[in-house]
């Protein structure tokens, strides 16, 4: 499913949805989302009935920083928040910039906590990620993801099944798909098993099965953990726009097949840490509002 788009000054995206008019640009995805039925959660375990099966089309642009020159980065970000005037000669008139501080950790007044370096404190975002002894889906740029996010009710299992498309600007796109799945899943994910292995049109396990060749149960093993504390603000465009920053500080430890930390020979933590930026076109369906029923 696309959204049509302009020719001349593209309209934003909900009112693209809206008005299905003009001449066709490039055809903008539209990210569905569809809800688990009863009888598919009683067949397969795992799976969380009344959740959703989700695909969206990923546009964004990484790049690596250095972990001490976050501090940094934020703090000019937080300075286009701050000053319109600033904003204004950085950024023109036509886009505004704001904070996202959702997951931002406050004490017991409603005032937000920070660390040493000035940084709010927040809640990190924990992914764990699953793969074989070899390390099969990463070499293929495949990923299959837990993710944790505090006030999450059930767990969230993302599965992006391939290397995607650079375009113009280094902008990189690829579906991602996502389900709802019992919070259990993390630490037992073979759980999933039958159902990866099945036929079902909505299983997205299929995409990596059909490019790879191989069974879900060779894959779903614990490879990796990151936590991430990371420091989000939205610009927004006239038109409707957003690209969603997402600043980070990554800290990612190896695991064994048990999900365990794996240590080197000398007792310590198998462990990196990483600093990057993240621009992400933010689109309708992004929070997957067109859902329907299977």
């Amino acid at each position: 499913f696309h959204i049509p788009q302009r020719t001349q000054n593209p309209i934003g995206q909900s009112a693209a949805v809206q008005s299905g008019s003009g001449k066709i640009q490039g055809d903008l995805p539209l990210d569905i989302g569809v809800v688990m039925a009863k009888d598919l959660t009683t067949r397969f375990r795992g799976l969380v009935e009344g959740g959703q099966f989700t695909s969206r089309m990923e546009a964004e642009v990484k790049a690596r920083i250095g972990v001490d020159e976050i501090p940094e980065i934020y703090q000019k970000l937080e300075h286009l928040v701050n000053s319109r005037w600033a904003s204004r000669r950085t950024l023109g008139r036509d886009w505004t910039i704001s904070r996202k501080d959702r997951y931002y950790q406050k004490d017991d007044q409603g005032k937000v906590m920070q660390d040493a370096n000035g940084l709010p404190m927040v809640h990190p975002v924990k992914d764990r990620y699953y793969d074989s002894n070899g390390r099969d889906l990463a070499k293929n740029h495949v990923a299959i993801r837990f993710r944790e996010m505090v006030g999450d009710e059930v767990g969230k299992l993302n599965i992006k099944p391939g290397e995607g498309t650079m375009v113009e600007d280094n902008i990189f796109r690829r579906i991602e798909y996502g389900m709802d799945v019992d919070p259990s899943i993390k630490t037992n994910p073979g759980l999933l098993a039958s159902f990866f292995n099945s036929v079902e049109h909505l299983n997205p396990f299929r995409h990596i099965s059909d490019k790879l060749g191989i069974n879900s149960q060779h894959v779903l093993r614990p490879s990796m953990d990151l936590e991430a504390k990371r420091y989000k603000f939205v610009l927004e465009h006239k038109n409707g726009t957003e690209i969603e920053i997402s600043v980070d500080d990554v800290v990612c430890t190896v695991l064994d097949q048990r999900g365990n930390p794996m240590k080197n020979p000398d007792g310590s933590l198998k462990q990196g840490r990483f600093g990057q930026i993240e621009f992400d076109l933010e689109h309708l369906q992004t929070q997957s509002s067109q859902v329907v029923n299977n």
